[in-house]
């Protein structure tokens, strides 16, 4: 690799330095093309080829920034799944007049994205789909320590080198952010970053964590679920709460091809497409020993104390004691509620009887049930409306239905659900003045 200082040069556009050989599809912010160092072309039709990118708005300052974001990166860099920075101008990114047409030249890597491969040979198998998951783990590893994030880590973004899975380089580091950048723009805030193969919700519109390294390995996880299956990720949930790996089909053919690997496999992307960045692997070391764990798997255990262990991790992986968690203020609301009517019986002479369905459960953070009271004898009326409690997001709302759960409930107690509080006074009231219009409509 050369030296920082050797990289930068003052050229006003490219072509003052090199000369096109091929021309490639470019990408949204630049256009790509094969060159060859003007002075070496002249004395040799074979001089060495090189990647060149130029930007196409050359007086978007934030893309101009961004340019010089990768080409800082790239030189600091020295991995042999980094391509390597060989010359770029980009250093003058603050030039406002738009004189510099920005560029960078890289080593050219020989071999199609992965995007191209995958789309004409079709899935991988196992044994190079883990090759090239730990590969691009140690390559994300490697610029973690360089206190880097990658952000755009997607299958067009990799390079096969010589066809070779195990060989794969990661390219394109427009997204990156680097400790040394200190010109990141203000409006990253309200920008929504990363790449529609994996949307990720930290790096959505106004989040604040979208430097954390914990994305890159998401990305990684959505790589290797994408070389297995042929199918992109896309998001963590769809809107049955259902993780890549258990839509449609998709786990049945992840157990195939896995074979008597597959419940480590499934419990590896259990973890790793947790919409709550603290549920995933916190590091690429902790990702890289839980790969080469699947790798050594064995089939599920004769013996029912292994076959439960294995079991267990997968439930953890699922987030089950979160799951258990929920479930379990979902059933102690329900008591409260079920006890504040009780207390009304109690002032009505308990003339009335308390019911009280069983449970109904769409998803662990959404449970309801039916709490009322009965008029005496069995041709009397009954007053007993459907309770539904829900964790959504941060918050734990309690709202209310008709007897049929129809049409929309209404909202009546929400706090916070990390400090759930059911003798809250605002619960109660609301409750009484439920039952107080309820009863009065039947009595």
């Amino acid at each position: 690799m050369a030296s920082n200082d050797d990289v930068w040069c003052d050229a006003l556009k490219w072509s003052e330095r090199w000369v096109e050989d091929e021309a490639l599809p470019g990408g949204a912010q630049g256009n790509a093309y094969i060159v060859r160092k003007r002075v070496a072309a002249a004395c040799d039709a074979n001089a060495k080829r090189f990647f060149l990118k130029e930007l196409k708005s050359n007086k978007d300052i934030e893309r101009r920034a961004r340019m010089f974001r990768e080409a800082a990166a790239l030189s600091t860099y020295a991995h042999p799944g980094i391509p390597c920075l060989v010359e770029s101008n980009a250093s003058h990114h603050a030039d406002s007049t738009g004189k510099f047409k920005l560029y960078v030249v890289t080593e050219l890597i020989e071999g199609s994205n992965l995007q191209e491969s995958i789309t004409k040979n079709g899935p991988l198998n196992f044994q190079e789909s883990m090759a090239l998951a730990l590969r691009l783990v140690d390559i994300v590893g490697y610029c973690h320590q360089q206190e880097s994030t990658h952000r755009d880590i997607k299958p067009a973004n990799i390079i096969l080198a010589g066809g070779v899975p195990a060989a794969a380089v990661l390219v394109d580091f427009g997204l990156s952010h680097h400790s040394f950048n200190c010109d990141e723009h203000a409006t990253e805030l309200e920008q929504e970053l990363g790449n529609r193969f994996l949307r990720l919700p930290e790096l959505s519109a106004m989040s604040v964590n979208k430097r954390d390294p914990r994305s890159d390995l998401t990305f990684v996880a959505g790589i290797l679920f994408y070389v297995l299956t042929g199918r992109a990720p896309a998001q963590l949930e769809d809107e049955r709460g259902r993780r890549p790996h258990q839509r449609d089909d998709v786990e049945l053919n992840l157990r195939i091809v896995a074979q008597s690997k597959a419940m480590a496999l499934l419990t590896f992307f259990d973890q790793v497409f947790s919409p709550r960045l603290e549920n995933r692997f916190g590091d690429a070391q902790a990702m890289k020993h839980a790969l080469d764990k699947i790798k050594s798997a064995d089939s599920i255990a004769s013996g029912s104390t292994e076959t439960f262990q294995k079991i267990r991790e997968r439930l953890e992986a699922q987030g089950a004691e979160e799951k258990a968690y929920q479930s379990q203020w979902m059933k102690l609301a329900g008591n409260r509620v079920e006890q504040i009517v009780r207390t009304i019986n109690a002032q009505l002479g308990d003339h009335l009887e308390v019911t009280a369905s069983g449970w109904y459960k769409e998803e662990p953070a959404h449970h309801w049930k039916n709490i009322g009271l009965d008029t005496p004898g069995t041709h009397y009326p009954r007053f007993r409306p459907c309770f539904d409690f829900q964790i959504l997001g941060s918050e734990f709302v309690i709202s209310v239905f008709d007897e049929q759960r129809q049409g929309s409930g209404r909202p009546i107690w929400r706090t916070s659900a990390d400090s759930i509080n059911l003798s809250d006074w605002a619960l109660e009231q609301s409750i009484h003045e439920i039952f107080a219009e309820g009863l009065s409509r039947i009595v």
